[in-house]
């Protein structure tokens, strides 16, 4: 079995100071407190016993130096009875389990050096639980950590799915006020074919809202911040026309004209989500209208490609273009550019996050081309079915 040390620090001869027969006690002895303290790192000492008196330090220096390095052992100071105030000090700074008075008695010191191991497991024993309880205390801090980040991930995804939501539903919904405020204004002066084209808009764009809204409630993952596409055959060429449709009242406001060069001869079945194509097509034109000066037109072409099977819708417009260092920004959420809407619109910059974002969830991708001065060109890119 493992030796109990026990380390004696006295001026005394060694061989004089305690009982020869100390088993199971393995006794290291010496009277230089500086090799005692070497033994300590040397040895694990459960006991401490120190002389009160000696030439260089005490002893309740001695023990209180002991403390910071070997906090576990039991202590025990010699001393007279003359040195009350030596015991005194020792048990405030010095940590002293109890004291020895000199003469001893043999049976009673080993009873007190038998209570000093005793104490000492206990406190090992309560090391060992405190250890433990820390370990706890910090794998349960790590759990609740890893909880409030989790329950921040998914508030912040929450905001941003409102965030979207909102930003989705904006344009349909000024589609239907504009169209109803014409008709409230001008309604009875209007052809019935005019009241009918308004109308119809109103509808339309209140369908939109309606797909918008029971495709937030259909896709769990979209209140996560996660967009899943559902993916078909689409021919992008009729969502064109459904885009131009929904901004055209917008656009006559502004008198800026969009041009749809509809080449039919150009392949436009794409894959992808289709109301997600919708949305996007959305962002970039009422972007488009959005920037442009009136008197000005806005083109919007399709352009495809059999052998990359690859199919590319351009926005087009001839606003103010823009800058080099604006365009790093262009796709980044919130972002203010320098160039501001014309007639007063307002702008979250959230609208080409979302376009890119849902683009990319498709396989797709969209950037931008333009030069201050000469316009800005959107191109999105779709891969065509298999």
């Amino acid at each position: 079995a493992t030796s109990t040390y026990l380390l004696v620090l006295s001026c005394l001869s060694s061989a004089s100071l305690l009982p020869r027969n100390l088993k199971p006690f393995h006794v290291l002895t010496t009277t230089n407190p500086s090799e005692a303290m070497n033994m300590l790192q040397s040895h694990v000492v459960k006991i401490i016993i120190s002389d009160q008196r000696m030439p260089n330090i005490s002893g309740v220096e001695f023990l209180k130096n002991t403390i910071s390095q070997n906090p576990r052992p039991s202590r025990i100071l010699l001393t007279g009875y003359a040195d009350m105030n030596a015991v005194v000090s020792a048990i405030n700074e010095g940590r002293i389990f109890m004291y020895v008075s000199k003469p001893w008695n043999e049976s009673e010191l080993r009873e007190q050096l038998n209570k000093a191991i005793e104490q000492y497991e206990t406190n090992s024993e309560q090391q060992f639980l405190l250890l433990r309880l820390k370990e706890c205390n910090q794998l349960l801090e790590e759990k609740v950590s890893l909880r409030t980040k989790s329950l921040l991930e998914v508030n912040s995804q929450l905001h941003s799915f409102m965030k979207v939501a909102a930003h989705d539903l904006k344009n349909p919904l000024t589609g239907i006020r504009s169209s109803a405020e014409i008709l409230a204004v001008r309604g009875v002066t209007m052809s019935p074919e005019k009241q009918r084209h308004h109308a119809e808009g109103i509808v339309d764009s209140a369908d939109r809202m309606l797909g918008i809204i029971s495709s937030i409630l259909e896709d769990s993952k979209r209140h996560q911040g996660a967009f899943k596409p559902l993916m078909d055959a689409v021919d992008v060429r009729e969502i064109v026309l459904l885009s131009i449709k929904d901004n055209q009242i917008h656009a006559e406001q502004k008198k800026i004209r969009v041009v749809f060069d509809n080449d039919t001869g150009v392949e436009s079945i794409i894959w992808a989500d289709r109301l997600a194509v919708q949305q996007i097509l959305d962002n970039l034109l009422s972007n488009a209208v959005k920037f442009s000066q009136a008197d000005t037109t806005v083109h919007v072409r399709i352009v495809s490609n059999n052998e990359t099977r690859k199919v590319m819708i351009a926005v087009e417009d001839e606003g103010p273009g823009i800058s080099q260092e604006d365009q790093k920004e262009l796709f980044k959420e919130y972002s203010q550019l320098t160039a501001r809407p014309t007639g007063g619109e307002g702008s979250t910059g959230l609208g080409l996050s979302i376009a890119q974002s849902f683009v990319q969830a498709m396989s797709g991708r969209v950037w931008c081309e333009s030069e201050l001065g000469k316009g800005a060109t959107f191109i999105v890119e779709f891969n065509m079915p298999s």
